[in-house]
């Protein structure tokens, strides 16, 4: 990890003029470190990660400039760049506040929809988190090229002897059920197409002109949409987070339909959500994550919710 003597020596000759001020930011990203940077001629948000994750930050400048040429505002990428220990990415700072700091919020979610609307109409081809081919807009993953193949690696997870049966995931009674989800999901053949990932206030910033920018392209997709955006808008409520009822009908209106459309979705919603959950989960386990006791909670009260609906 660097100091602030040893960033600026790394990022000053990237930015126009002298460096006068640096600060962290705190408490605004999961996997990066953020820092505010003023020098003599501009500002700048610097984001820094242990490793070598220069694809990843390369994926985040080109969804910007995709989001850019559908008027979605957003910030633009100046440099990316790394070090033996870390990778990071300078953008241009946005004068603005967080929108979790917004006194009205359902007009941010209004916003949050609008903007969703446009980014699921980008042409994109393949399937996964990673940028294959910038030039040609092609997805993929390292471990599944499909959502069919997905939805089979899950298919062949549920044996007798599944660990998610420790963690309380599902019962041996239901795995009929799941399975029936999973199959639905096979027979429904969903688009696929660019899914932002995160969409929520607090990758959005309320400008002082009134403007709303949305931020945040870590996790962007190759999906099914709309649903694997949604997935994670309801996902929050299962958690009993936001939005609320009311931001969910601004979201659907900014989004261009009705709250009756968006709630004649929910059945797709909840199963490709079950999907993802079951496979994050399998993630964790495979990579002994701390959270894999947690994700596997998740995954069981999206079952519960996902039985809710008759996939017969």
């Amino acid at each position: 990890m660097l100091d602030d003597n040893q960033l600026r020596t790394v990022i000053e000759p990237h930015l126009c003029g002298e460096i006068l001020t640096i600060s962290e930011i705190i408490g605004k990203g999961f996997m990066n470190r953020t820092f505010f940077m003023e020098t003599t001629e501009a500002r700048y948000i610097i984001r820094t990660r242990e490793g070598d994750v220069v694809k990843e930050y390369q994926k985040e400048k080109w969804c910007m400039e995709q989001a850019k040429a559908l008027s979605i505002p957003t910030a633009e990428v100046v440099y990316i760049g790394k070090t033996e220990s870390m990778s990071f990415m300078i953008e241009t700072y946005i004068d603005g506040k967080n929108a979790l700091d917004c006194d009205n919020p359902e007009e941010v979610w209004f916003y949050i929809g609008k903007y969703a609307r446009k980014l699921h109409t980008l042409p994109v081809s393949g399937f996964g988190l990673e940028l294959a081919d910038g030039e040609n807009s092609v997805f993929m993953n390292s471990f599944c090229q499909s959502i069919d193949e997905q939805v089979d690696y899950n298919l062949s997870m549920l044996t007798t002897d599944d660990y998610f049966l420790s963690y309380g995931v599902y019962t041996n009674e239901e795995r009929k059920d799941i399975i029936r989800i999973f199959d639905y999901i096979k027979h429904r053949k969903y688009t696929i197409g660019f899914n932002h990932g995160d969409l929520s206030r607090k990758n959005m910033l309320v400008c002082k002109d009134g403007s709303f920018v949305l931020l945040d392209y870590g996790c962007a997709i190759a999906h099914a949409i709309p649903f694997y955006d949604l997935t994670y808008i309801f996902g929050e409520t299962v958690k009993g987070r936001e939005p609320s009822e009311g931001m969910i009908k601004s979201f659907a209106a900014g989004y261009g339909i009705t709250i009756d459309e968006l709630n004649t979705m929910k059945r797709d919603i909840y199963a490709v959500m079950l999907l993802n959950a079951f496979d994050k989960v399998r993630w964790a386990y495979d990579h002994n994550d701390k959270e894999t006791e947690y994700y596997a909670s998740f995954a069981k009260k999206v079952l519960a919710k996902t039985l809710e609906f008759s996939f017969d």
